[in-house]
């Protein structure tokens, strides 16, 4: 943009929150995710983007480490992105660039994912990825719906039927939660107790606010087999968090619950949002309900921080102790393409270091980095 930017960051103490608000609560791609009362809830610090007097706008999780400030996607949160409160502003040429460009000049490393209308033509795919989501109109009848299911979830619909699978809304949050860690959250060990508590509080919230449901799905012996929390908002309804009993998971009950929940809401003017996934699995389950698959855009980090305990030459032993690390290094920096990476160490084993630069460089096309932090031990020489 030349001249003077119409474009303002503005700091989490200064925004006029009521403006902000209102410029989510009218956007045209409105999310829930991008309220302020959400964002407090689940953010460690946030500031914002604001286009003009709030015609839009951008907020921006934010975090520190290694003395580098840096733009993420909290837990809890699927899409953000920019927000605009009318369809003129949503239409100018290149006004999503230019959010993104101020960006560029604020933080050197961002991961953030936007929202399916945020979409740019001709962007450029070394600072974008291509993620997907998968969302089913709920404007016609329950039956026409069905119609379009493919004959797998026929097929466990008909074996949830006959194992007297119940539903029951207004379900506990505690249960929901308990049933997702003890499921989903032991493939996940990187949720932690203190993401748990702000869901929480999260779920809390926007019942009170009357913009989430639970739901839970009972077996004949009356245990939880399946549970999910809702987020409803405007035109658009999302599973935020589901899990099914893994030890009880072949009488159906997943494809029950999301059946369920397309009943309740079929014949209105609405979106069911299922969320997206990279797992082929679990994007072929949510097509075969009759999901589109929707492109949201993530902006890729320009630099990545490789802790040197992911264990990028992990052995076969670690592996089996479930240090995942290097596996996650490794398909961040072949997926993301980063301009540099930063390899950090507490460890002044210029060896070892030397090893990780050698196979980073041999397998990625990009500058490394080897950063030593409070070395202790090794030898002296310099990297």
């Amino acid at each position: 943009m030349k001249g003077k930017s119409v474009i303002k960051y503005v700091l989490h103490k200064d925004l006029d929150i009521i403006k902000y608000d209102n410029c989510i609560a009218t956007s045209i791609n409105s999310r829930i995710y991008a309220f302020s009362w959400y964002l407090d809830c689940v953010s460690d610090n946030w500031d914002v983007l604001v286009y003009k007097d709030y015609e839009a706008v951008m907020p921006l999780p934010k975090r520190q480490k290694y003395l580098i400030n840096y733009v993420y996607t909290p837990f809890w949160i699927t899409q953000l992105g920019i927000f605009f409160n009318n369809s003129k502003t949503a239409s100018k040429s290149n006004i999503l660039l230019d959010f993104l460009d101020e960006i560029r000049k604020k933080f050197k490393v961002v991961d953030l994912r936007l929202n399916t209308e945020n979409q740019i033509e001709n962007y450029n795919s070394k600072f974008l990825l291509e993620r997907f989501n998968y969302e089913l109109s709920l404007e016609k009848d329950y039956q026409s719906i069905f119609n379009n299911y493919k004959k797998e979830r026929k097929k466990n619909l008909k074996k949830a039927n006959s194992n007297n699978l119940t539903e029951v809304w207004n379900d506990s949050s505690i249960k929901l939660i308990e049933l997702y860690k003890n499921n989903v959250g032991l493939r996940t060990p990187n949720i932690k107790d203190k993401d748990y508590r702000i869901l929480q509080s999260l779920i809390d919230k926007c019942l009170k606010k009357k913009m989430g449901e639970i739901i839970g799905i009972y077996d004949g012996n009356k245990s939880l087999t399946s549970s999910a929390f809702i987020l409803k908002n405007k035109n658009r309804v999302t599973i935020l968090v589901s899990s099914t009993d893994f030890k009880n998971r072949n009488n159906g009950s997943n494809t029950f619950l999301i059946d369920t929940i397309i009943k309740k809401y079929a014949n209105q003017d609405l979106i069911f949002d299922f969320g997206g996934s990279s797992i082929p699995g679990i994007a072929s389950f949510f097509n075969s309900f009759g999901a589109i698959k929707k492109v949201e855009l993530e902006k890729k980090p320009d630099l990545i921080l490789i802790g040197n305990q992911t264990g990028l030459r992990a052995s076969v032993h670690h592996f089996k102790e479930a240090r995942v690390g290097a596996i996650v290094a490794w398909q961040i920096m072949l997926a993301s393409k980063p301009d540099k990476i930063i390899l950090c160490s507490k460890w002044n084993n210029t060896k070892e270091i030397k090893s990780h630069l050698e196979l980073i460089k041999n397998s990625i096309d990009t500058q490394v980095i080897a950063l030593i932090i409070n070395g202790y031990g090794g030898e002296k020489d310099q990297v």
